[in-house]
């Protein structure tokens, strides 16, 4: 006669493979569903990296996401979602995903789970043309009236120095930037180098705004994610990814290819 297997024997093997279960569940990180959609937006005009065409971001970091679709297998939309301030802030309230490209810095990183950075990016001051001041270091524009794009940072030590030293009014966009240097209004415009050359271009100044050298700074590039999105687990195999497309020189020749783009309206 066949002998039955004791009920607390059933009762044991059931326990351990629920515990087993609930254990490797909670130790591994949830992956989005590849049938969800990542929504990552950026900065209208900031190319090469990041820039408004029709109703989609198109770019550098675009373009960097687009490759990461296809090694993870998730369907990712950039949408434009108005200017950069309105898209960080609906970044941070969880409303996307994430942002195509980002500046670091310590108070950004309470809403961003950044990656690993994947290019850099120098800031220039910018002047109107035949107002050009000797530019020597960072005290050079104590007294000066400058003015900056909002959302913008240029790198945490000289965010420090420009709110404890300098007058730098903050506008919605570049274009309202280079009309306060023109119209006299501002003495100089904090940028970044290369989107502000191609603006200038767009706008039809580049005969009348030009960049001081040096540098204020060089900042780096790097992906973020909202804590508050279900992608944000993905942020190790993200790193890796961008790891590989750095060591290959994909990234670098995704700049060169976009900047090209503009480059013939660049006087550099």
């Amino acid at each position: 006669m066949k002998k039955e297997k004791p009920v607390f024997a059933h009762s044991f093997i059931t326990f351990v493979f629920v515990m087993l279960v609930v254990f490797f569940g909670v130790l591994t990180p949830q992956v989005p569903a590849a049938e969800k959609t990542m929504v990552v937006s950026g900065h209208p005009e900031y190319p090469p990296f990041m820039w408004r065409e029709g109703d989609a971001i198109a770019g550098v970091g675009p373009d960097i996401f687009q490759l990461l679709s296809q090694e993870l297998g998730i369907r990712i939309e950039t949408p434009y979602l108005g200017n950069w301030e309105e898209v960080q802030n609906k970044a941070r309230l969880g409303e996307i995903d994430g942002l195509v490209a980002l500046y670091y810095s310590e108070e950004r990183a309470q809403y961003y789970q950044y990656s690993i950075p994947f290019a850099e990016d120098p800031v220039a001051i910018f002047v109107l043309s035949g107002h050009e001041f000797p530019f020597v270091n960072w005290e050079t524009l104590i007294g000066k009236k400058g003015v900056s794009t909002l959302g913008d940072i240029y790198g945490e030590e000289f965010d420090t120095f420009a709110e404890e030293n300098l007058t730098i009014e903050r506008l919605k966009t570049v274009e309202e930037c280079f009309q306060k240097l023109i119209d006299k209004e501002a003495e100089y415009f904090v940028f970044a180098l290369y989107p502000g050359l191609y603006a200038a271009s767009l706008y039809n100044v580049n005969d009348q705004i030009l960049p001081l050298s040096p540098y204020v700074s060089v900042v780096q590039w790097y992906i973020a994610f909202s804590h508050k999105s279900p992608f944000v687990s993905l942020m190790p195999q993200i790193d890796a990814i961008l790891k590989k497309l750095i060591e290959d020189q994909t990234i670098e020749n995704l700049v060169s290819l976009h900047s090209q783009k503009w480059s013939k309206d660049w006087q550099l």
